[in-house]
């Protein structure tokens, strides 16, 4: 299965990086192959998110189409807000 990003999620590693927050690739991938817990969301796509401190956690959106995993888009969020969903 392969890994694919839209352009918004391409975008998305600049946008956080002006803000000291560096994603690589490999992280998110690293996300999606070993989520700590996957969720549906809306338009038949799934947020996978995985603890990368104590403090927070990544969250990928993404959809599987055609045997690929497509990211949508991506973000640092705080473990607590997310706490009942682990």
């Amino acid at each position: 299965m392969r890994i694919k990003y839209t352009s918004h999620a391409e975008i998305k590693f600049d946008i956080l990086k002006r803000y000291g927050i560096n994603y690589l690739k490999s992280q998110i991938e690293d996300v999606l192959q070993n989520p700590e817990k996957v969720e549906d969301s809306r338009k038949n796509r799934k947020i996978a998110q995985k603890q990368v401190n104590s403090k927070h956690l990544i969250r990928v959106v993404y959809e599987e189409k055609d045997n690929d995993l497509v990211v949508i888009t991506f973000y640092p969020a705080r473990r607590k807000r997310y706490e009942n969903k682990l």
